[in-house]
C-alpha cells in the first residue's frame, strides 16, 4: 500500500511493487526466517522480468533485501541491474544497531524507534485496530533485519545510486565497498520517510539515470521501457 503511489509518478517504466509475505494479499503466508530465504522468493516470484532489462530500488529493509535479490540475479542469471538504487539504508554490512534489536521485545523501546523513525501518525499509533495489525509485521521485520549481517562485500557489477534524507543520519560510507562502479548520493529534505514527499522528484531521478547508465552500456540512446 505504502508505494503504491510511486507507480503513477514513473513515466517511462513498469513498476512492479514487491509485496513481502505475512500482509495483505499475503497475509496468510508465512514470513521467511532470514532475509536471504526473503530474498530466494522475490527472486523465484519474478525471475522473468529479472531477465530483461530492469533497476531494483529499495528504501530502508527494502535496500538490503534488494541487494540479495539483485545478487541472485547476478550469480544466477547474469544479468545484474542497469543501476541499482538505495534509499534511507546503510550499507549491508553496517549492522544493525543494538537499538533494533533489543526493540523486537520490549514495548518501551519499540515505541521509542516508532518515534525515531516517524512515518506513522499519533493518530494511527493510538487505534488499537491498527497496531494489532501492523506492529506484529514491523517487529517481525526488525526482527529479520537485526539478524542479518554481510561479511562478504559481493560487489555489484552496476553502478549505485544512494537516495538520502538529510535529516535521517544513515550512515552509507561502507557503500563503496558493494561496486566497482560510479557511486552517486542525493540528498532530500526530511527524516527516514522523506521519500513521501518527494515522490515525482526521486521518479524522476531514477529513471533519468537508469536510462543514462543503460545508454552508455549499450552505446545507444534509443529508447525502451525499463523494468
Amino acid at each position: 500500500m505504502f508505494y503504491r503511489d510511486f507507480k503513477s509518478a514513473f513515466k517511462n517504466s513498469d513498476v512492479s511493487v514487491i509485496q513481502y509475505p505475512g500482509r495483505e494479499e499475503k497475509y496468510a503466508q508465512v514470513m521467511p526466517d532470514t532475509v536471504g530465504e526473503l530474498a530466494d522468493e522475490i527472486f523465484k516470484e519474478y525471475r522473468d522480468l529479472f531477465k530483461s532489462d530492469y533497476v531494483i530500488w529499495g528504501h530502508s529493509m527494502g535496500s538490503t533485501v534488494g541487494y540479495e535479490v539483485a545478487k541472485r540475479c547476478e550469480e544466477i542469471l547474469h544479468n545484474p541491474p542497469i543501476v541499482f538504487f538505495s534509499s534511507g539504508a546503510a550499507a549491508p554490512c553496517n549492522p544493525t544497531t543494538k537499538k533494533v534489536k533489543l526493540s523486537v521485545d520490549s514495548d518501551k523501546d519499540f515505541e521509542e524507534l516508532m518515534d525515531m523513525y516517524g512515518g506513522i501518525s499519533d493518530e494511527l499509533r493510538k487505534d488499537k485496530d491498527f497496531r494489532d495489525y501492523f506492529y506484529p509485521i514491523i517487529r517481525g521485520d526488525m526482527k529479520l533485519l537485526s539478524d542479518y549481517r554481510d561479511n562478504e562485500h559481493i560487489k555489484l557489477r552496476c553502478p549505485v545510486r544512494l537516495i538520502e534524507g538529510t535529516e535521517d543520519g544513515c550512515v552509507i560510507d561502507k557503500w563503496k565497498f558493494y561496486t566497482d562502479f560510479d557511486i552517486n548520493v542525493k540528498y532530500h529534505n526530511g527524516g527516514h520517510f522523506f521519500i513521501n514527499d518527494h515522490k515525482q522528484e526521486i521518479a524522476d531521478y531514477i529513471e533519468k539515470n537508469a536510462m543514462e547508465v543503460r545508454s552508455r552500456r549499450r552505446g545507444t540512446s534509443g529508447y525502451r521501457k525499463i523494468t
